[in-house]
């Protein structure tokens, strides 16, 4: 085979592999067409393009990320745990048709393909400026470094989200084991750093995914978001086909709450579903605010809760002199991490009611943050005191009560 033959072979695999989990080859069949390539490429090096797959992965570390600037801004998305506001939405939105998709727990990106070369892949940022992790993104090997198809766009912005496979997560995390080093907390934390790192070498080595749900910019592309998905998938780029469609809002409401009970099952966390008003134009007719689209939604799903009991509160002086009570819990996991404690806020409300060794419901504040919800008083030990408020609070260290 010629230097193309070996590209399209190499390209046609990657996507059989990475995109739609179907390998046609063995891991030894690929790895001896990449050699061949490189061989070929090494003894013409004129030949050498910048879509050829032997140029994912950079040989040095960069010294930084520069600054880019997105032309249109990549806004973020209004959410709600709540089906009561989800109903409320969209009330305000009517639409034929909406489209439901998952929300990928991942990093944000806009990937720009110029004459069907990706050119430059750049983070969300602030929503007007974002870095510049082109290097890194082309390590991953289901963004398509050239679309597919003889007439691709002359100018293409995609967003979409990179990720970590939870096979991937697991992977990384047994290799760690092994070296006696500690474990990541969760796929989402390790794929934001991945893309920090300056060596895409490393990057590559972590096996990041891609999936795109949009584009920058409205144009004749597709009629509607679901066409929109399937055009990007023809060109080569990799779409979540788990995508549904509601009419109305008891539609809505029941694909929700299944979809609360299944999202377990998908290959990859999730943290919730992205309703979209399905209709491009009437997308537009709704617009967007300064911070986010009003034509899509997204439903959080619900934050777990697990049980633990108070060990004992520190209290901390800030830097103001404001006091600040913290729960000192008997440790227990909570979505991807150890909780030990959690911020009570002030004195006031759930503080006044908790005693000595109570009970406590822990649940994560928007999935982050550890809160008391909840005390089981009826495991409340016989005279347990509550807690009371110091009266001197050490300046450097947190006193306990």
């Amino acid at each position: 085979m010629n230097i193309k033959q070996l590209r399209d072979q190499i390209n046609f695999h990657d996507r059989q592999y990475y995109q739609l989990a179907n390998p046609r080859i063995t891991d030894q069949q690929y790895d001896r067409l990449f050699t061949q390539l490189q061989q070929l490429e090494a003894a013409n090096p004129e030949s050498i393009t910048p879509d050829s797959p032997t140029q994912r992965v950079g040989g040095s570390p960069e010294k930084g990320f520069p600054k880019a600037h997105h032309e249109i801004p990549m806004l973020g998305i209004a959410n709600t745990d709540s089906l009561t506001i989800l109903c409320d939405y969209i009330d305000s939105t009517p639409a034929a048709s909406y489209i439901i998709e998952n929300k990928i727990d991942g990093v944000a990106v806009s990937l720009r393909y110029v004459n069907g070369l990706n050119t430059r892949a750049v983070t969300r940022g602030d929503g007007d400026t974002g870095s510049d992790i082109t290097a890194n993104v082309r390590t991953i090997k289901s963004v398509p470094l050239r679309l597919t198809g003889d007439n691709p766009p002359k100018r293409l912005e995609v967003r979409g989200e990179i990720f970590l496979t939870n096979r991937q997560f697991d992977r990384i995390n047994q290799q760690r084991k092994a070296e006696k080093k500690s474990a990541f907390a969760n796929p989402r934390n390790l794929t934001a750093g991945t893309l920090k790192l300056l060596n895409p070498q490393t990057v590559a080595s972590r096996k990041l995914s891609f999936i795109a749900h949009g584009l920058a910019w409205p144009c004749d592309f597709a009629a509607n978001q679901s066409h929109t998905l399937q055009k990007l998938a023809t060109l080569g780029l990799p779409i979540d086909t788990g995508y549904e469609f509601a009419n109305n809002i008891d539609q809505v409401i029941k694909i929700c709450q299944r979809r609360t009970s299944t999202r377990h099952n998908l290959p990859y966390q999730v943290d919730g579903l992205v309703i979209k008003v399905n209709d491009i134009s009437r997308q537009q007719q709704f617009g967007e605010t300064s911070r986010s689209p009003l034509w899509c939604i997204a439903f959080k799903f619900p934050s777990p809760a697990v049980s633990t009991t108070i060990k004992t509160i520190a209290v901390r002086r800030g830097k103001t002199g404001k006091l600040t009570p913290i729960a000192i819990l008997e440790p227990i996991y909570l979505i991807d991490t150890m909780v030990r404690r959690a911020n009570l806020h002030n004195f006031d409300g759930i503080f006044k009611e908790l005693h000595h060794g109570d009970t406590v419901t822990i649940k994560k504040a928007g999935g982050l943050i550890p809160q008391i919800v909840g005390i089981d008083k009826s495991k409340r030990l016989p005279n347990a005191k509550p807690f009371e408020i110091p009266k001197q609070i050490n300046n450097q260290s947190p006193t306990f009560v």
